[in-house]
């Protein structure tokens, strides 16, 4: 049986996948709230209020917003880095063995 190292110590993999992984509805409700303000597009993050844009490869510098944009104080200077948190549950790959899960075939 595989095990994994997590913050939790060292767990049986399925067992780690799910305590690591947040419910559907926050992963869910973080990427809609994250989609209300910010357009991807290529590799491209837009303001969709002000319409100013940055290259994935610029994250590392405050976002440009437009002066008088008015969302600039609600979404803060990296949304880049934003983007990352929100995605970051998404990345921990999925066991293969863990039955009844959408999206595998096990």
């Amino acid at each position: 049986m595989p095990y994994s190292q997590t913050p939790f110590g060292v767990l049986r993999t399925v067992d780690a996948w799910e305590l690591l992984q947040p419910p559907v509805e926050l992963v869910d409700s973080q990427v809609l709230a994250f989609s209300r303000e910010w357009q991807l597009v290529g590799i491209f993050l837009r303001c969709i209020s002000c319409g100013h844009s940055q290259k994935a490869s610029e994250r590392a510098r405050p976002f440009p917003h437009n002066p008088d944009c008015r969302t600039m104080t609600q979404t803060g200077d990296f949304p880049w880095r934003d983007l990352a948190a929100v995605l970051g549950p998404l990345s921990i790959d999925l066991p293969t063995s863990v039955s009844g899960t959408p999206g595998n075939d096990s």
